[in-house]
């Protein structure tokens, strides 16, 4: 699961990538840039996920 979620993440960014990757080193700069930003936002996800399950779990709610 986590990593089809990041390789959605990353497929997300890719027109990002094709536009504004030029030739010589900023190519590898523009690849690196929305990488990260794509393991940010699956860490983010994850962990709101995460949150959720756990509010709504029914040990929770029996102590209600």
């Amino acid at each position: 699961m986590v990593l089809g979620s990041t390789l959605l993440a990353l497929l997300a960014f890719a027109p990002l990538v094709l536009v504004l990757g030029g030739p010589g080193w900023p190519n590898r700069v523009m690849l690196a840039i929305p990488a990260l930003w794509a393991l940010v936002v699956v860490l983010v996800i994850l962990v709101a996920e995460q949150g959720a399950r756990g509010t709504n779990s029914a040990a929770y709610h029996d102590t209600y």
